[in-house]
Order: structure tokens, then sequence, then C-alpha cells
């Protein structure tokens, strides 16, 4: 079970980060995974339920199961397929680099690059997202990047918070 006092962190930092904006200003950056749907529900509780995933790298089972668990999730999603097969190609070393720092680095890159285009595309002052800091680099709970908010609520749980979140809630991963 997730701690009252890291939920109520969460709670903080995300309701500090919706003051910072207007109503219907913050969006959700969604992946899918457990991270992404941790944070949803804990933005839904805040009426936050707009987002987007950029599902470039996915195979189509996994795209339905993202699209499936938005659904139950009652959340309204844009998806993306901004990194496709074109892409890749006048990219090779992203597919294949060397190490996983690069890989990690190019996953990051891709959505936040997207998360960002989508928030200006759709007039978001910032974004939300389930970035963790044990597994990230986030600078802060809420910083600037591009113009734009970045709201983590999550950047203190642990992977076993999330997981326990999940089940605390009846949330099934696929």
């Amino acid at each position: 079970m997730v701690t009252t006092e890291k939920l109520e962190q969460a709670f903080r930092i995300l309701d500090a980060g919706m003051l910072r904006a207007e109503p219907g200003e913050l969006c959700l950056a969604y992946s899918g995974g457990k991270d992404g749907i941790a944070v949803a529900l804990l933005a839904r509780q805040r009426g936050i339920i707009m987002g987007m995933c950029d599902w470039s790298w996915n195979f189509d089972q996994q795209r339905q199961d993202i699209h499936v668990t938005a659904e139950l999730l009652g959340l309204k999603i844009t998806y993306y397929d901004r990194f496709n097969l074109t892409y890749l190609k006048e990219h090779p070393t992203i597919l294949f680099p060397q190490t996983a720092g690069p890989r990690n680095r190019v996953q990051q890159m891709r959505q936040r690059d997207s998360i960002v285009r989508y928030c200006k595309e759709n007039y978001f002052k910032g974004y939300i997202t389930g970035r963790k800091r044990p597994k990230n680099i986030v600078r802060s709970t809420i910083y600037a990047i591009k113009g734009l908010l970045s709201v983590h609520p999550l950047c203190f749980w642990s992977e076993q918070d999330v997981w326990d979140y999940l089940k605390d809630h009846g949330v099934k991963t696929p």
C-alpha cells in the first residue's frame, strides 16, 4: 500500500502544478505503462483526463492494450505515431545504440518532444508525467521546459509504490 504521506505529496505536487495554469491547461503525457496509469489515476481525481500518447514503437497488441486501458480510466487520449519507420530509417543509430544510456535518452526525447508538440498545437500550458527520480532524470517536481510546465507527481515514488497503488485501485496492467 502506498503510504498516505506519499499520496499526499503526489497530490501537493499535482495541485501546485495546477495552480500555475488555468483549469484545462494541463494535460497528461500518457504512455499506457504502469507509471502513466498511476499518474492518470491521480490526475483524474483532479479532473484532468485529456492527454496524448506517442505509441510509435509499440506493437499492435500493445496499442490495443494502451487504448483499452485509457478508455477504462475514462481518459480522452490523442494518439501519435511520429517516430515511425521512415524516421527510424533516417536515424538508424537510434534503434541499436551500443549502450543503454543513448537508448534511454532517445526514449525520453521521443516522449518529451511528442508531448511538447502536442501541448503547443493544442494550447496547453503544461503536462503531467509519471516519471520518477530513481529511474529518470527529473530536475524537480515542477519545472519549465521548452516554454511549458512539466509536472511530476510521482517524482518520489518507488517502483513498488506504483505497483501497490495500481493494486489498491484494482487496475490490471496488460
